[in-house]
């Protein structure tokens, strides 16, 4: 999202790139005013990481004039503008003078109340983003450090001791556990957890164990879903860490699983590279993908049509798109609308709150029926030992605090982005195979 604008240059008045500038400037303050999005490095990872079918629903109407009229229109003024270009020592000193007085205004204000500005300057760090366009500029170069570093690291393996436990062995049938990663679904909008609205009926009905005090590692599916298939805790947790390091899939391989990963989303950040990878984003499925993107019930499909083929311990990793704004309105079958009227639009303000939180809810009960289905499917396996785990890899803020969508600085993010959904259902013979009980 976060392109500079090409200019057309009139005359040879000022550099190509005070027109970028006030063009980036446009995009980043839209998206900062609108929907409290905080422009840090974690923010410039989304960006990059994300694909065409995710970023198109954030190009809005209100976008288009919000960038035509305070970026294109300016950048096209400054064009016109003629510079008057004094010589050299002229220049030099003048600058100098105009830092000077700058920085002793700067000070001066400050020192009008030198207590509460450095509490503010201490504790408020995320007021360095609002300084456009050095924020955006500034974390895109952090972000480029970021990935050199990484790229020099070396490579960790983890779990070389790793095997199967005596009563996984002892087991009779292949063992098939589903991991289903949740997205963007908040634990505030799941019945299971108490909210007021039913939106977990058919997962109600299951015998399942639900965690209602989870929390993710980050506010974004970039930072979130390495940190969840890492060995580190969210506090240790780094970029460069879950890069030189193996992760939790490759330990399960190496204990004798064969695993796959089944994406609906933005691909597998790198956690699937050593396993067997698949992607349904794009799939012609006229079922569930009639309006251009898959809805999550393709992922239960995927694993009805591998079970006739599992004749080993097997992990299925199943990635959701979930409830991904903010064309919530796209991740559930029209039909089975349950909250109405539901906002219809990636426009927030085209939409009433009521309307906004309908349509999210709409997505919460959609997945509830997903999880239920393949609960219904893995429990009729009568040659497989099953389980499936269910958790999401962060919130979602919908309107709570001026805030909307997801990927705040964690430290400064609402519980709606960081309180997040799990759950564990246990079928029959998994329980007596190895001995657990949901």
């Amino acid at each position: 999202m976060l392109r500079s604008c090409v200019c057309v240059r009139f005359q040879p008045a000022v550099a190509p790139a005070h027109c970028d500038l006030v063009c980036l400037s446009a995009v980043t303050s839209f998206y900062m005013d609108q929907l409290g999005i905080v422009i840090d490095r974690e923010m410039i990872q989304n960006v990059v990481t994300t694909t065409i079918t995710e970023g198109k629903h954030l190009i809005t109407v209100p976008f288009v004039l919000w960038v035509g009229l305070a970026g294109l229109l300016p950048a096209v003024l400054v064009l016109f503008i003629r510079l008057s270009h004094r010589g050299f020592v002229t220049s030099i000193w003048q600058n100098l003078l105009a830092f000077v007085l700058c920085g002793v205004g700067f000070v001066g204000l400050i020192a009008t109340d030198l207590k509460g500005n450095a509490s503010v300057l201490r504790t408020r760090i995320d007021l360095k983003s609002s300084f456009q366009p050095l924020a955006p500029i500034v974390e895109t170069f952090r972000y480029g450090a970021m990935l050199t570093r990484s790229a020099t690291l070396e490579f960790n393996e983890i779990g070389l001791d790793a095997v199967l436990a005596a009563d996984f062995k002892a087991a009779k049938i292949p063992k098939l556990t589903v991991v289903v990663i949740g997205e963007t679904a908040r634990a505030q909008n799941f019945s299971l957890g108490g909210y007021k609205r039913i939106t977990n009926p058919e997962l109600a009905k299951k015998d399942i164990a639900y965690f209602d005090n989870v929390s993710s590692c980050g506010t974004s599916t970039a930072v979130s879903l390495p940190c969840m298939f890492s060995k580190f805790d969210r506090a240790a947790y780094s970029f460069e860490r879950g890069k030189s390091h193996e992760n939790v899939l490759d330990v399960i391989q190496r204990a004798g699983y064969r695993v796959e990963w089944i994406d609906n989303n933005t691909g597998d950040k790198g956690l699937a590279a050593r396993a067997i990878y698949s992607s349904v984003t794009y799939a012609n499925d006229p079922e569930f993908c009639g309006e251009g993107e898959c809805l999550d019930g393709i992922l239960g499909a995927e694993v009805a049509r591998r079970l006739v083929d599992i004749q080993s311990d097997t992990v299925l990793v199943l990635h959701q798109i979930g409830s991904h704004g903010p064309s919530y309105y796209l991740r559930y079958p029209q039909a089975s609308e349950r909250f109405q009227p539901a906002c219809r639009t990636s426009n927030f303000s085209d939409c009433t709150a009521q309307e906004l939180t309908n349509a999210y809810d709409n997505t919460i009960a959609y997945t509830d029926k997903v999880l239920a289905d393949l609960i219904e499917l893995l429990a009729a396996q009568s040659g497989l030992s099953t389980s499936m785990i269910y958790v999401s890899d962060h919130g979602e803020s919908l309107g709570e605090k001026g805030l909307y969508l997801h990927g705040a600085p964690y430290f400064m993010a609402p519980d709606q982005q960081t309180k997040v959904p799990m759950l564990i259902w246990l079928s029959d013979e998994y329980q007596r195979d190895t001995g657990a009980d949901s």
